[in-house]
């Protein structure tokens, strides 16, 4: 494969990221869902739990990547 002697791209990079004591103890169950490829649906909550009252640094990113169209 021939390497592209001209490369342009277009990167949108959104973050959200929050530092604190995590507390899930009145998050019912079912309410936390994130569709995971392949898998399905997943209830984040099971995982949640194993850090609920520990001092934790949640990252959540959203990165989008294009070439622009030629002119």
């Amino acid at each position: 494969m021939a390497k592209k002697m001209i490369n342009e791209k277009i990167i949108t990079d959104h973050k959200f990221s929050a530092e604190g004591t995590l507390s899930i103890d009145n998050l019912p169950e079912g309410v936390f869902m994130m569709e995971v490829e392949e898998i399905g649906e997943v209830d984040l909550k099971k995982y949640l739990d194993k850090f609920n009252s520990a001092y934790i640094k949640l990252s959540i990113s959203d990165k989008v990547e294009s070439e622009p169209e030629e002119e």
